[in-house]
């Protein structure tokens, strides 16, 4: 992995991946400030917690890999499928009816952009 790029990951989060993966095609990923103004006006539990990956990743990238804050863009945000929890629910005539509640993974990568990468790690 390249020395320029950092990640933030949330493993078996309990949202689908359906609902999270509608908020990440409505992000545009140039601008970080951008995409957090959005995510925090956004409503719904899939927003939060997108909101909370992409804010652990750029805080990461500031602070323990020293980057500059304004020469930051989002390489690649993934959201995969999870697990599925499996249930099961009575119905007629002594049949049973499974429910799957599925769960997700979000990948987050940051990265630098190239001219600033001299300047801004220490």
């Amino acid at each position: 992995m390249e020395s320029n790029l950092v990640k933030s990951r949330i493993k078996y989060l309990r949202v689908s991946p359906f609902k999270v993966r509608r908020i990440v095609r409505q992000l545009d990923f140039k601008n970080p400030q951008n995409v957090i103004s959005v995510l925090d006006n956004m409503t719904g539990n899939a927003a939060d917690v997108l909101g909370k990956a992409v804010k652990s990743a750029i805080s990461n990238a500031v602070n323990n890999n020293k980057f500059d804050f304004n020469s930051l863009f989002f390489k690649e945000i993934t959201v995969d499928e999870g697990t599925k929890i499996k249930r099961h629910r009575p119905r007629a005539r002594g049949r049973m009816f499974s429910i799957k509640k599925p769960m997700c993974h979000i990948r987050v990568i940051v990265a630098v952009k190239e001219g600033a990468v001299d300047g801004t790690k220490k």
